[in-house]
């Protein structure tokens, strides 16, 4: 019953834009990292991705819940489930007259 901040509850949202410049930071040191072509390749899906994992990260949530998952169990399928699935969708729409559509 105590009083409860926004900030309280989102602490964690500080830290993003720090993580952030720090990383941005790190790669325009060691540009030659990205230098692999499953980065090129992922490249081109990037925005698909990014547009596509919070929908499949619910499904992937509520598939958790239906299966009572707990603890780090929970969060590997959670991971890995939205990652998985995600790169999935988006591969499988970029083969469908869709791609003309949905990933510009």
């Amino acid at each position: 019953m105590g009083y409860e901040t926004s900030f309280d509850r989102h602490d964690f949202l500080l830290g993003t834009p720090l993580w952030g410049l720090g990383l941005f930071m790190m790669l325009l040191k060691k540009h030659h990292w990205g230098n692999y072509p499953v980065v090129y390749k992922l490249g081109g899906m990037i925005l698909g991705i990014y547009v596509a994992h919070l929908p499949i990260a619910i499904l992937v949530h509520n598939f958790a819940d239906m299966l009572a998952l707990e603890t780090y169990v929970r969060d590997i399928v959670l991971v890995l489930g939205t990652t998985i699935f995600t790169l999935l969708f988006v591969w499988s729409v970029s083969y469908t007259p869709l791609r003309k559509v949905l990933l510009r």
